[in-house]
């Protein structure tokens, strides 16, 4: 700070006070400086030529071997892919696995440093109106990265759907919506909370799914934990679609409850809220209202719950689903898609 100059004016002693602040932090500085080296910039190759370059995160670290979570469409095309980490080492990359539905890819890296991976967040653990930070890799040229702040709109879900060779696959991703814009300097990048916990994986294609102008979407991070651990064995993401969107039980009001007519010691399961036009659970009579007990042999707690047991269930299972419905239970069966 500068000191303070003081000059007479019309016989009255007036005192200027020049005031430049350096060095100040707040919430958002302290937590992108602890994020941002988890950050990493992901570029695809063909043929030599570089093609495309986008953010990614440092999801894992375990045996020397770093884990990195990235946008599915920077594998499009791509005969190489390379990581380069925010101290500048660049290396070859292996795609582990892609889910194209939710943009996501697992690429994993054998480092000569130890990495230090994101901490991971509760994305049902985000709230209408919280803070949160999105942090993309850093640029050659500058040196800086692009991150910017917004609000959380809500926690939320959007039917996804992909065509290819005539075959339609939907699925309900779960997503954190913001009003932060996500762009090539960030997509594929983490979005965190105040805590610098993940929360979400920045996507250009899942926010241009959105219907809404100026709200943007990730994928959460609560779907990404599940898809992460499947693409560590695998190439590929299996699960069931249900198509029915809905909430956990645990977050309803003591009225939400009672103006649905579901009793008030229900304490666990999914709220119905949507069921997609033509989806398993529609053509079962599964509609907004009823409450998801249980999946087969997969008890319903929460969102979370219901998303672990579709992964359980591979398309084309023939599952039994115990409801809610008016105060009373009843069973129904889905052939998930």
């Amino acid at each position: 700070m500068q000191p303070s100059a003081s000059q007479t004016v019309s016989g009255n002693e007036t005192t200027i006070v020049n005031n430049t602040i350096s060095g100040y932090t707040t919430d958002i500085t302290e937590t992108a400086a602890k994020v941002q080296p988890a950050i990493v910039i992901v570029r695809a190759y063909q043929e030599g030529a570089e093609i495309s370059a986008i953010s990614g995160v440092v999801y894992s670290y375990t045996d020397k071997t770093a884990y990195i979570v990235t946008n599915a469409s920077i594998t499009n095309g791509a005969s190489e892919l390379e990581v380069q980490f925010d101290n500048g080492e660049q290396m070859k990359a292996e795609i582990c696995g892609t889910d194209s539905l939710n943009d996501i890819a697992l690429l994993k890296v054998k480092p000569e440093f130890d990495v230090a991976p994101i901490e991971l967040g509760d994305s049902d653990a985000a709230t209408h109106g919280e803070y949160a930070i999105a942090i993309g890799g850093r640029s050659n040229d500058t040196q800086n990265s692009a991150i910017s702040f917004g609000v959380i709109s809500a926690p939320g879900q959007i039917v996804r759907t992909q065509t290819s060779e005539e075959i339609t696959v939907n699925w309900v991703s779960s997503i954190v919506a913001s009003d932060i814009a996500v762009n090539s300097s960030n997509t594929g990048g983490a979005l965190v909370n105040l805590n610098g916990e993940l929360i979400g994986l920045l996507s250009r294609s899942i926010s241009a799914s959105s219907s809404v102008a100026g709200v943007s979407g990730s994928l959460a991070v609560n779907e990404i934990k599940i898809i992460a651990e499947q693409l560590k064995n695998s190439t590929t993401v299996s699960r069931g679609y249900l198509g029915a969107i809905g909430t956990s039980i645990e977050d309803l009001t003591v009225y939400q409850k009672s103006s649905r007519s579901i009793p008030l010691d229900t304490a666990s399961g999914v709220l119905v809220t949507y069921a997609e036009a033509d989806s398993p659970a529609a053509m079962a009579g599964i509609a907004a209202g009823d409450v998801i007990l249980q999946i087969q042999d997969f008890k319903i707690a929460d969102t979370q719950s219901l998303r672990e047991a579709l992964y359980s269930l591979p398309a084309g299972t023939a599952a039994g689903v115990t409801i809610l419905r008016n105060g009373e239970q009843t069973s129904v069966s889905v052939t998930l898609q």
